[in-house]
């Protein structure tokens, strides 16, 4: 009985240390983020005029990790914040996408306040062999239009970008890039 307690006792220890690794890991990329988009974000809609991307890709082996980083960017940023589950077909979420950006044109033209949106499975409708030629032209439209016609930006997470089809890296459609060195199996 004793050892069971010894035993329950290290393996929380252990869990909390890598609980504050895994929060120290994670700080050289929100002090990136913070840099190169909430505080241009903040500045925008505070009416300077600085050209946001239209994309914005985690890249990294841990998703759960990235998914925190990016309703993270979301809950400290000046904007609203919309999270799209991957629960759709791949049509349906194509379509959900536009409506979101429309609603948030919509948002940005009564309020004046920009939005992020975080597409989660998004990577799966930029991959060539998964998607027809029509379902990668609409989502380059997208991701050319995001900021300029919607006054968004795109937030996604990817394992594998080089699976993308041709174009979709291009620094027009995904402006800015982070990798998330971090691949602990720790699922927050």
């Amino acid at each position: 009985m004793q050892n069971a307690k010894e035993e329950q006792i290290k393996q929380k220890e252990e869990d909390a240390f890598k609980l504050t690794e895994l929060e120290h890991q994670k700080e050289p990329v929100k002090a990136e983020l913070q840099k190169k988009f909430i505080t241009p974000l903040m500045r925008t809609n505070s009416g300077y005029n600085i050209d946001l991307p239209n994309c914005v890709m985690l890249t990294g082996e841990n998703p759960y990790v990235m998914q925190e980083l990016i309703e993270w960017t979301g809950e400290v940023s000046d904007a609203d914040f919309v999270k799209l589950p991957s629960l759709y077909s791949k049509g349906d979420m194509i379509d959900n996408l536009y409506d979101t950006l429309a609603n948030a044109e919509k948002n940005y033209q009564n309020t004046g306040k920009r939005s992020i949106i975080f597409v989660n499975g998004m990577s799966k409708l930029l991959e060539e062999k998964n998607n027809s030629k029509t379902d990668i032209a609409d989502m380059k439209y997208i991701m050319n239009a995001a900021n300029k016609n919607f006054h968004s930006t795109i937030m996604f997470y990817s394992k594998n970008p080089s699976e993308f089809a041709p174009g979709i890296n291009a620094i027009h459609r995904i402006g800015l890039k982070i990798n998330v060195p971090i691949d602990m199996d720790v699922k927050l």
